[in-house]
């Protein structure tokens, strides 16, 4: 991609249990992946923009979202394999209730039981 002033039109999941998909316009970059558009739009258009991202290198998966209908790390999809002439849809992943926007609730998942220390 060497439009340097290329721009995407992301629609984002916005809310809870019972949000909308909202419409966002940000520039791309060489190299750029869609956490890298929803950081842009979160510092420009959208402050309160709630997502979950720890690494920025696909190893943590605290960024999982859907995109495009597709389970993927928001991290690694980059935008020039996405079709841009379209939206894209970021919605939080499907089998989790929705805290705010793009981060679910994963609580039941680190409901692990701690073991008891050991009695010596």
């Amino acid at each position: 991609m060497n439009d340097t002033n290329k721009k995407v039109t992301l629609l984002i999941y916005r809310g809870d249990q019972n949000g909308a998909l909202e419409k966002f316009e940000t520039e791309v970059s060489e190299g750029m992946v869609v956490l890298d558009a929803l950081l842009q739009i979160q510092m420009k258009d959208a402050p309160d923009l709630a997502f979950r991202y720890n690494c920025h290198g696909g190893r943590c998966t605290s960024c999982i979202a859907e995109i495009n209908g597709k389970t993927a790390l928001m991290c690694k999809t980059r935008l020039k394999n996405l079709p841009l002439d379209e939206p894209v849809v970021v919605k939080p992943v499907g089998h989790f209730p929705v805290i705010k926007d793009l981060v679910p609730d994963i609580t039941r998942i680190l409901k692990i039981k701690k073991p008891e220390p050991e009695q010596f």
